[in-house]
């Protein structure tokens, strides 16, 4: 009719039913992006793991990849801090009676018994073949997609007897100085390696097929290698369909028909625990971590809850160095309205636990997000004669390769989502997983 042409009744009537159809799904989609958003709050009983169904290089890094300034404190120079040695790391790392079990102990054997073959011996004799789990350079996603891809991809390098290397996919970004060997899987990425020239490696994780090409490497059949669990996604649908099908049965199932003793729920928590442990040099990004923040995680009698808090200020930022904008912490304020329902589901599940459980005698909230201003006001306001608020020093500056993050930049990601599993519980927000990949770490609900 606009365009000055003649619209016959019949057209209209269409016309008409494609307007209130858009309107509908329009709709749909404001109600699922809200619900997505929603805070995962659930409490769970002692017994239960999980919710059912070297010389490090120090940078001086107070700015963004666009010069622009942050107001927070940068790590400091290694002269300054007090490196712990590796058994002092070992000590104050050492889990707690509600923790996942410690690689090489009788209880982790026990939790995670599919690994025993591979791990019994600092001689394995993997086949022919290599996989490399890193993030891809261009990538938008960060350290919870790289934790994810580590142990998909160690869960079939697994099955296929074939040696795991493992990077941030990140120049100038070293691993070592976060994370070490655990055990006699050395996942270390030799000097100037290359795995696109190499014949027998493969970048395992995004790759839908590479169980079958395993396969034909290790002249197994194709129900041999099955795909391993994307556990980035794994509270997003039911527990066992959550993951890519390959025309049989969801990958978390098959794998446990596989393994008898595999358990979906753990499997994340066995495969990571069996790779890595925090390495004295963490202390150069976090410098009260072994001094501070560990001792008062591990205190026994302790209800040691993780809040996991993504104002979406580091997503922000982030935007801001694409455009090369001007954006500082003052553009932002305390976004107390994002954190108060979070807040407020951490108070209701710390009465429920105290009052149903006499063991805890006083509570710990470890407060990771996105957001330094969040820190003070929530340590400020929810601080208790009874309760201890423990912050980081991260300044929450995204970690996906697109935006070429420094050391400091991922080491600051790493030891946080690290420090989430160092809870008996955590209270995440729903619509991102570096929380969950988090939990998943230890097995926590």
């Amino acid at each position: 009719i606009m365009a000055g042409r003649f619209v016959s009744s019949q057209n209209l009537m269409h016309m008409m039913r494609l307007c209130r159809l858009s309107a509908v799904f329009f709709l749909l989609t404001v109600f699922m992006l809200v619900t997505n958003i929603s805070i995962a709050c659930i409490g769970f009983g002692d017994e239960q793991i999980m919710p059912p169904p070297p010389t490090p290089t120090i940078r001086n890094d107070s700015t963004l990849a666009n010069g622009n300034a942050l107001k927070v404190q940068a790590p400091r120079s290694k002269d300054e801090i007090k490196i712990p040695s590796d058994n002092e790391a070992i000590s104050i790392s050492k889990s707690v009676s509600w923790h996942f079990p410690e690689y090489g102990t009788k209880e982790f054997e026990r939790e995670c018994g599919w690994l025993s073959a591979r791990s019994s011996s600092s001689n394995h004799n993997y086949n022919s073949c290599t996989l490399f789990a890193k993030l891809y350079a261009k990538g938008n996603e960060g350290v919870s997609d790289w934790s994810s891809r580590v142990v998909e991809t160690h869960q079939l390098a697994v099955q296929g007897n074939c040696h795991l290397l493992v990077d941030y996919g990140v120049s100038g970004v070293d691993l070592r100085q976060v994370f070490q060997v655990a055990g006699s899987e050395n996942w270390t990425v030799p000097n100037n390696y290359d795995c696109d020239r190499e014949p027998t490696c493969f970048q395992a994780s995004g790759k839908y097929h590479i169980h079958k090409q395993l396969a034909e490497m290790t002249n197994a059949t194709e129900t041999e290698i099955l795909t391993a669990p994307l556990y980035r996604m794994i509270y997003r649908r039911n527990p066992f369909k959550d993951t890519i099908r390959r025309g049989r049965k969801p990958a978390g199932q098959e794998l446990r028909e596989k393994w008898h003793d595999f358990l979906l729920e753990t499997g994340f928590a066995c495969s990571f625990t069996s790779l890595f442990k925090l390495a004295p040099t963490a202390s150069l990004y976090e410098p009260t971590l072994f001094t501070d923040i560990l001792p008062k995680l591990h205190q026994e009698k302790c209800l040691v809850i993780c809040l996991y808090i993504r104002t979406g200020r580091t997503d922000t930022l982030a935007k801001d160095e694409e455009k090369n904008t001007q954006n500082t912490d003052k553009n932002f304020t305390l976004y107390e309205d994002t954190a108060n329902p979070t807040l407020s589901c951490t108070q209701r599940l710390e009465q429920e636990y105290l009052s149903n459980n006499t063991k805890y005698t006083k509570t710990v909230w470890l407060i990771i997000t996105d957001a330094p201003h969040l820190k003070d006001y929530i340590s400020s306001k929810y601080t208790t004669p009874s309760r201890t608020v423990l912050t980081t020093a991260s300044r929450g500056i995204h970690s996906r390769p697109a935006r070429t993050p420094s050391m400091n930049d991922v080491a600051e990601a790493l030891i946080d989502w690290y420090l989430i599993g160092e809870s008996v519980f955590v209270v995440s927000m729903g619509s991102v997983s570096y929380g969950e990949t988090g939990a998943l770490r230890t097995a926590r609900p």
